[in-house]
């Protein structure tokens, strides 16, 4: 089976994804299966069922079982979330009945597996073959449902919140306001007020969305955390340490704009226009904590975040496509001569801004 994808970010994600909920359906399933074990052995012990009649340790190879169970689950489950999500065309019904189907075969090769089992396992069959035959199935049938909407439903807020953010709220790390050391890049896009007039709102909207699905790749492969969409902005941001290394908060830019030129045809085809941005990049000491009861969120709160806006705005002023603060110059060791020094509003002390 050979699956093709139309960026590195979506395969790495795909791999990345189907190995986590393999473990977690074998995780679930074998906890399932332990639990109807220990049923059954004590139903033995208890001589509700003759002992003679079922082999626990023979009906139960229960690694290799789980691992078969767990391959079908995890492959069907995560590609229907996968590749349905990707399918924007599909409503929830058209989803909800794909999912039903896919649900009705399983649980028929499943079926037909156990009977295939028992046979083979049993020359006589089992004494109980019935019962567990339906009884149990279905048991086991509402158990994968619950199992696999959690298990999706774990994936999809992973996607809401981006990776760094769901790691760090599962470790707690939010909860009280932490200080941290970051790098923010503003990014614009330029024109949007025309573009917008020019295209129609509708157009504009899948503009946009075109936009940073094409940049998806180059942000994901320098290492870059998406912290907020605001309109035609995407904010960016890294732990300082690991933003400077190789340049990467700086780098993204120009991966960005390759990423966009080599779909300048397909921009110009169906929107008369190519998108094209302006950054403003600074670093320094920020806040962290998680906010809101409705609907909750992590908020970085700082001087950092108004200077980083302020230095963005000035690349129009300056006729640049991207600036840099002084503070992270010095970080990522580039030498270069300051190509302006303003005072930005709401500071004292003048900045020195740089230019790529």
């Amino acid at each position: 089976m050979f699956l093709k994808f139309k960026s590195n970010y979506r395969r790495k994600k795909y791999f990345k994804g189907w190995r986590l909920s393999f473990v977690a359906w074998y995780i679930c399933i074998f906890l399932f299966f332990s639990i109807k074990v220990d049923t059954i052995q004590s139903f033995i012990e208890h001589n509700i069922i003759p002992r003679d009649s079922i082999n626990v340790l023979s009906v139960f190879p229960m690694f290799l079982v789980t691992g078969i169970f767990s391959f079908i689950f995890c492959s069907i489950s995560w590609n229907s979330y996968f590749f349905l999500e990707l399918k924007s065309k599909f409503c929830i019904y058209k989803k909800s009945l794909i999912n039903l189907l896919l649900l009705v075969f399983t649980f028929s090769f499943l079926l037909l597996f156990g009977e295939l089992f028992t046979s083979i396992m049993y020359d006589k069959g089992l004494i109980f073959q019935k019962e567990i035959s339906f009884r149990s199935i279905f048991i086991f049938l509402c158990y994968c449902i619950v199992i696999g909407t959690f298990i999706n439903s774990i994936f999809q807020l992973k996607d809401i919140l981006g990776p760094e953010l769901f790691s760090s709220i599962l470790k707690g790390n939010y909860h009280h306001p932490k200080e941290e050391d970051r790098i923010f890049m503003f990014l614009d896009l330029n024109n949007s007020t025309s573009i917008a007039e020019e295209i129609g709102h509708t157009q504009y909207s899948k503009f946009i969305q075109q936009t940073f699905k094409t940049i998806t790749d180059s942000i994901a492969n320098n290492d870059a955390s998406i912290y907020q969409y605001v309109g035609d902005e995407v904010v960016l941001t890294w732990n300082t340490e690991h933003g400077i290394q190789d340049n990467k908060c700086v780098q993204v830019f120009y991966d960005i704009k390759k990423a966009i030129e080599k779909r300048r045809d397909y921009f110009m085809n169906n929107f008369g226009n190519l998108p094209t941005f302006k950054a403003g990049i600074h670093t320094g000491i920020v806040s962290s904590i998680q906010i809101g009861i409705i609907k909750k969120e992590i908020a970085y709160h700082g001087d950092v975040l108004n200077a980083t806006a302020r230095i963005q705005s000035e690349c129009k002023n300056l006729g640049v496509p991207i600036l840099i603060s002084n503070s992270l110059s010095k970080k990522i060791g580039l030498k270069l001569p300051p190509l302006a020094e303003i005072k930005l509003r709401g500071r004292k002390s003048l900045m020195k801004l740089y230019t790529v």
